[in-house]
């Protein structure tokens, strides 16, 4: 075991590792002897903080991470009504995983941004409108439709410009709209023009 370790501390200094790191690594070797948490539940535990160990060691968490100690002795593990799970102990309160500077929380998403609208629900119904008057067999004879009369006051589209040259440019969304975009929907474009 102790050639092994020496092995390795030698093949990290060929590497160019300073003892630094590999006092670094040996902590957290520790840490994670002590815990009984894997290097990524730390870096985990340094991300989110309280929340996720308060959840890990709820007693309703659904999920849990780390290893789950051995059944006692005499019952049969294969057996899961004999095998319930034990529930995990906290770790030690007088070590701390490593922490990582907190991120401010992200403000409350306003109602606003929630009802987004898309090109369906804008341009849509304008759409279904140009297909009913017009006999369009394919997408592409819609979208060069729609292109033609793109800038029109009644019409959601503009034409593209620099790099959305080329394609409908959906006026209210501030986004380009794709020939493929209009083949995917195509069959509801068609299913809405014939009610």
């Amino acid at each position: 075991m102790m050639r092994a370790r020496l092995d390795a501390e030698r093949r990290m200094r060929d590497a160019g590792i300073t003892p630094e790191v590999l006092k670094v690594i040996d902590e957290v070797n520790e840490l994670e002897r002590r815990t009984g948490l894997s290097a990524e539940d730390m870096q985990v535990l340094a991300i989110l903080g309280p929340h996720y160990t308060e959840a890990r060691h709820s007693p309703t968490a659904t999920v849990t991470r780390g290893k789950r100690e051995a059944p006692a002795a005499g019952t049969n593990p294969q057996n899961s009504a004999q095998a319930a799970p034990v529930a995990r102990k906290p770790p030690e309160s007088n070590v701390a995983p490593p922490t990582a500077p907190r991120a401010a929380p992200a403000p409350p998403i306003p109602a606003v941004a929630a009802n987004r609208r898309t090109w369906w629900h804008v341009a849509g119904p304008y759409m279904v409108e140009i297909l009913r008057a017009g006999q369009y067999a394919t997408a592409k004879e819609l979208n060069a439709a729609l292109t033609a009369r793109a800038g029109n006051p009644d019409s959601p589209f503009d034409k593209g410009e620099g790099q959305n040259r080329g394609s409908l440019f959906v006026r209210e969304i501030g986004k380009p709209l794709a020939v493929k975009t209009i083949q995917n929907r195509w069959q509801e474009l068609r299913a809405e023009a014939k009610k």
